[in-house]
């Protein structure tokens, strides 16, 4: 019997049944101590987890304005489920057990496209380089001075990098050099005039193709990553799409437009690589960005959930 003593059998073997024991017999209702997410995108599944107390396996978990799904109990103390809607609203979230009931809200949002030709409406801040001139005209956002050295972002749609984001962006390329992807502010050098070297992740195009990326490592210095080449120009717009905060390991696709009639278009999908290179300077708050010259626009970005 000596393999079946010890505490680390007891946890293993005894303690999770004792614990559904216990939050089966206390006669008391569920409590809800955390909920790691509070906001979601509307039309996006969702895995929320809740920490608390007198959880049981034979919780329901209901909202009346979304679907719920897949809820597992892991012990006493925690569970998850999927939550889906598609309407902004406040949603309220039940627990219910034999011995009551408790709820938490989650609020939907309709995540857009921040549109930035001019007389779009759309609304957001952005910074630039001192010195550096931003305009705005019906094809999009642009800059003057010189290319590498510029830079604009936008803190309106920063998020934390523990919080895994798509980032998608529409560039009008008009076979001029420019860099476009994800910036963190607070480890920016904002008058280096090598700006590919400071931002996250960078997608680079030369002129009439994708080359790779830029940005910057985890030690802080400047790195780039070649790939094979995406050609863009059969097409008058492209879109990329930075996937998992564009980290080493996640995908990135681009994809030719025809027009900007739908932003969401992804028929011509022109080229897929794998981030191959750690460019990450460990900030907490990440944002889109762009280093480009005067030929070149960014039309639109769109920030949205995993």
């Amino acid at each position: 019997m000596a393999a079946l003593q010890g505490k680390s059998w007891f946890r293993a073997n005894i303690a999770p049944y004792l614990s559904i024991i216990k939050s089966a017999m206390s006669g008391y209702p569920p409590i809800i101590t955390l909920v790691d997410t509070t906001t979601v995108t509307t039309n996006v599944t969702v895995t929320v987890t809740v920490t608390g107390d007198f959880f049981t396996p034979d919780m329901t978990v209901t909202c009346p304005t979304g679907t719920t799904s897949n809820f597992v109990f892991i012990n006493q103390h925690e569970v998850k489920f999927d939550f889906i809607t598609t309407t902004a609203q406040s949603n309220t979230i039940s627990f219910a057990t034999p011995f009551g009931a408790a709820s938490f809200t989650i609020v939907s949002t309709v995540v857009t496209w921040i549109d930035l030709r001019l007389g779009s409406g759309s609304t957001f801040t952005e910074v630039h380089r001192s010195g550096t001139t931003v305009t705005r005209d019906a094809n999009g956002m642009r800059t003057s001075g010189s290319v590498w050295s510029s830079w604009v972002r936008f803190p309106s749609h920063e998020w934390n990098r523990s919080v895994m984001k798509k980032l998608s962006m529409i560039v009008q390329g008009n076979s001029s050099a420019h860099m476009v992807g994800i910036m963190s502010a607070a480890n920016q050098n904002t008058t280096s005039t090598a700006q590919y070297y400071e931002a996250e992740i960078y997608a680079y195009c030369p002129s009439s193709y994708i080359w790779g990326f830029y940005g910057t490592n985890a030690a802080g210095g400047g790195t780039s990553n070649s790939q094979s080449n995406i050609q863009i120009s059969s097409y008058p717009y492209y879109k990329i799409e930075f996937n998992d905060n564009g980290q080493v390991g996640s995908t990135f696709k681009v994809f030719g437009l025809s027009n900007l009639s739908n932003f969401d278009d992804q028929t011509n999908l022109l080229g897929t690589w794998t981030v191959g290179t750690n460019m990450s300077a460990n900030d907490t708050l990440i944002m889109p960005c762009f280093t480009m010259s005067s030929g070149s626009r960014l039309v639109a970005y769109l920030v949205e959930n995993m």
